[in-house]
């Protein structure tokens, strides 16, 4: 019995600290590569530009967007674009990162507004799910307005288009409502 529990103290203590070794580690040469990349400001490049050159350097790019995210030696520009990017990978990840930059109070309230945007692109086909999410900062003090805002442009893109002139009519009459 002794043995046993010997046994699977080794076990556990083998999983609980090689878990780390084999975690997917940060190259820094690649690293700065990619943020080099972002930090390109000889011109204003779309994000998808900005992703082919990415994936001409890794395969997975979206791991050091995040990465690069969420360190501290990067500028807000940088970021901005890290944020561009990765919202053209439409993956739980991104969805994570951009939650906990919005949340995080302590980031810069340009980074989380652009991380609003982009979230809001991401989450496109789950309007719920962005609207539950985003509604919860609309009483932050640093990005309440600009939340509020976005959340009323969302409504606004989300209704249909009035085909004629008695549907704008009660369009307009339940926007005043």
């Amino acid at each position: 019995m002794k043995t046993t529990h010997h046994l699977l103290f080794f076990i556990f203590a083998l999983f609980l600290f090689s878990e780390p070794i084999f975690a997917e580690s940060v190259d820094p040469i690649l690293y700065e590569k990619v943020k080099e990349v972002l930090s390109n400001t000889r011109h204003a490049e779309e994000p998808i530009v900005l992703r082919e050159r990415l994936e001409t350097l890794t395969p997975d790019p979206l791991f050091y967007l995040i990465h690069l995210l969420n360190s501290k030696d990067s500028y807000v520009f940088v970021k901005a674009r890290a944020i561009r990017v990765m919202e053209l990978y439409s993956t739980e990840s991104t969805t994570k990162t951009l939650e906990s930059t919005i949340g995080n109070s302590s980031e810069n309230a340009h980074i989380r507004k652009v991380a609003i945007q982009s979230y809001s692109k991401v989450l496109k086909d789950n309007p719920n799910k962005r609207t539950n999410f985003l509604k919860k900062f609309v009483q932050d003090k640093t990005i309440g307005k600009f939340t509020k805002d976005s959340l009323l442009e969302i409504d606004r893109n989300s209704r249909p288009i009035p085909q004629n002139n008695k549907e704008r009519l009660n369009l307009k009459r339940q926007e005043r409502r």
